[in-house]
């Protein structure tokens, strides 16, 4: 685990934009800055679409664990409706 951590802002800087995804649920930033919110991908009506998971904050790990990656919302934005187009980056190569 320790190690993905140590990774993380490398794969956040290598990751890859979701190809034509969309929110499966509302996303809210908790901050004035670009907000990473941890979500997992679902598959909703044929689409896969990055769904926003509970977290306790950016310390949370254990949400971190399940998550597939996360949502960028950008620094201008106070939260995402659910159906926006939304830059999600993975840990992990998906396909």
């Amino acid at each position: 685990m320790w190690d993905a951590i140590q990774q993380m802002p490398d794969l956040l800087s290598k990751g890859t934009r979701l190809a034509d995804g969309t929110l499966a649920g509302p996303a809210k930033s908790r901050t004035k800055r670009t907000g990473l919110i941890l979500a997992r991908l679902v598959q909703k009506d044929g689409v896969t679409a990055a769904l926003p998971t509970k977290s306790m904050g950016s310390a949370d790990i254990v949400a971190a664990g399940g998550a597939d990656g996360v949502v960028i919302v950008p620094a201008d934005a106070a939260g995402l409706p659910a159906g926006a187009v939304v830059e999600f980056r993975p840990w992990r190569a998906l396909w």
